[in-house]
């Protein structure tokens, strides 16, 4: 009898497990498709940020190139002023002796 009622028991269960089945099977279709999809945009991102840290280095390489650029246009600029004030200088003395 004892046994016969285990029997009943567990055949319920294994009844309700096999209900449980189908639902089960489409959650874990589910849990693998968005699995996939976060492997898919962690990819994205990862590659975004590659391109992005990219250009990050060639901006600042460029903001580097520039600021060289600029300094030497400043002493350009300076030689340039000291050469016109000596030939100012000169101009004037040259009116001055004449």
């Amino acid at each position: 009898m004892r046994r016969s009622v285990l029997l009943l028991a567990i055949s319920l269960s294994i009844t309700k497990l096999k209900k449980l089945e189908p639902e089960l099977q489409a959650s874990i279709t589910d849990w693998k498709n968005i699995f996939y999809w976060v492997t898919d945009q962690h990819e994205k991102l990862v590659l975004h940020v590659e391109k992005l840290e990219h250009d990050l280095e060639k901006e600042t390489q460029m903001r580097k190139d520039g600021e060289v650029d600029l300094v030497n246009a400043i002493k350009t600029i300076r030689e340039h002023e000291a050469e016109l004030e000596a030939a100012k200088l000169a101009l004037k003395e040259i009116s001055e002796a004449t």
